[in-house]
């Protein structure tokens, strides 16, 4: 189950933010999804744990943006979560 769910998470994120499609980003979630953006700064800040908390902690980050896109740079299961690292080429809003 582990290496799916890394994939599940990969596809998510490609989903989400490298096409613009939520709903197939959250189809695999799980009702008591947690997303930690703790040690962020800025307004999408905190522990996410609901699907419509994650979309709307994600959509206020893209907001400033002309263009959002993640890359996975490492993704490892731990247990029953994953845990990635990211690269997010951004290009700001004229």
């Amino acid at each position: 189950m582990s290496r799916q769910n890394v994939e599940i998470v990969r596809a998510a994120i490609e989903a989400a933010w490298n096409r613009g499609d939520w709903d197939t980003a959250f189809e695999n979630a799980a009702p008591d999804i947690e997303f930690d953006n703790s040690r962020h700064l800025g307004e999408w800040r905190g522990v996410h744990s609901t699907r419509e908390e994650v979309m709307r902690s994600w959509a206020s980050f893209a907001e400033p943006w002309e263009s959002v896109r993640i890359e996975v740079d490492e993704a490892i299961s731990v247990g029953d979560h994953v845990v990635y690292r990211t690269t997010a080429p951004l290009r700001g809003r004229a």
